[in-house]
Formats: C-alpha cells, structure tokens, sequence
C-alpha cells in the first residue's frame, strides 16, 4: 500500500467541498495512492479494515438484517413467526414479500408465488386480513412433484407454511 499513517494503515483521503460547489458533493475512501495499489480483492479488503472502513455488511447497514433466502429449505421443520407480509404483481402473476424470524433468532426474507406459501398466505389475507403473526411451529414444509410442460417431464417443488 502507498501512503499510510503511524499504525501503518493506508490513509483515508478526507476532502472538504465547499458548500456553493455543485460538482462533487461528498467523497469518501481511500487516498488516491492507496487506491493505485489496489488490484484485488483481498487487497481492498485490507486497506477498507486498516483504515477502519468495513465495519458491517450490506444487509446489516443498508438493510433491515434480514437474510434473503432463495433455499426455502432453509425453514423446513423450522419454526417461525411471520413479522411482514406484502403482495405484489410480477412477471408472471402476483407473489408474496414474507420477512419471518425463526425461533432459534434467524432472520430471513423471501419471496414466493406458488400455489403453496403464496396460495395460503394470500388465501388467509383475503378471509381475515391479517397475516403477520402467524406463527409456523412445524416451519414449512416441502413438496415434490413431476409437471408436464410441453410434452417434457418436469420436475417441481411447492412449499407450504405447516400448523
């Protein structure tokens, strides 16, 4: 690494813009020396930490802390508790928006528009307007099945939200 303070961490390059300016509003990193030196990963890595600029994730900072999960396996004969539930209208119909916390204290978010999780949940919706709170104590279940979709064999999963 190029420039570097006494702890022999690379320097942040603070720069002050005036207020009347209306090119550059904020800018924040690494020095210019510094970032010469960066070619990979490991060494942008290492001057962010040694300049102490990585403190957390995406999901932790710019997110709610929700994992989001496309392996629904993850919750099978898991229990959780449904804190937020929203529809929405996608390429190819409507699906859910569900956020759970399981009971070990996992949070995660994911999406579904099967006529499983989002046939039940969006069902429940309708009849009592009330989905958050629903607790799944056996966590979800998982569902295989073979779909013929033109003339080829397919293979499908369905999952659904167990009592």
């Amino acid at each position: 690494m190029a420039a570097s303070n006494k702890d022999n961490a690379p320097e942040v390059a603070p720069e002050v813009i005036p207020e009347d300016s209306t090119a550059l509003v904020v800018r924040q990193g690494l020095t210019e020396d510094a970032l010469r030196e960066v070619t990979t990963w490991d060494d942008a890595m290492r001057a962010l930490v040694d300049a102490g600029m990585v403190s957390s994730t995406a999901r932790d900072v710019l997110g709610v802390g929700f994992e989001t999960t496309r392996d629904k396996d993850q919750l099978i004969n898991r229990p959780f508790i449904i804190v937020e539930y929203s529809e929405h209208d996608g390429d190819v119909g409507r699906f859910c928006f569900v956020r759970c916390i399981t009971k070990d204290g996992a949070k995660f978010q994911f999406t579904d528009g099967s006529t499983g999780i989002f046939a039940q949940l969006s069902g429940k919706y309708k009849r009592d307007g009330m989905v958050v709170g629903i607790v799944a104590q056996n966590g979800l279940n998982r569902s295989d099945y073979q779909v013929t979709i033109e003339g080829k064999e397919t293979a499908g999963t369905t999952y659904y939200v167990t009592e």
